[in-house]
């Protein structure tokens, strides 16, 4: 699947680049590290990513989509039980925002809040946080 591809790309980014400092603020090294595994990509392949890759990027990143992607995010349309310890952000519920990926690509909603690539941000963040 795809989606595999794209996380093993970052999986493969993030274990081969040092990295000095990590900064979730933008511009942080979620954005960077995302797009660096956008530009890998043949636009030609996966022209989605192509597309919406700069959606993908900055919903990586930020103290809000740090939250969000953790689960921490109250206002998300799904909700997690592993978001009630407020200290915790080792991990998330990557099944549950691949779950919102295929509902919100079924209803070919793309761009904008809650989209499908505001989904598969999330999921980056958690693989780019490994």
């Amino acid at each position: 699947m795809k989606h595999l591809l794209f996380a093993a790309l970052l999986a493969s980014l993030t274990s081969s680049q040092a990295v000095y400092a990590w900064r979730s603020a933008l511009p942080s090294t979620h954005h960077a590290i995302t797009d660096a595994a956008i530009q890998k990509i043949s636009s030609s392949d996966y022209p989605d990513i192509a597309k919406y890759g700069g959606d993908i990027s900055d919903w990586t990143s930020g103290i809000d989509d740090d939250a969000a992607a953790h689960g921490k995010n109250d206002d998300s349309e799904i909700q997690w039980a592993g978001n009630a310890n407020a200290l915790k952000y080792d991990g998330g519920p990557y099944a549950l925002w691949w779950k919102g990926v295929q509902t919100k690509y079924k209803y070919l909603e793309f761009t904008g809040d809650k989209s499908t690539y505001y989904y598969v941000g999330l999921m980056a963040h958690l693989v780019e946080d490994q």
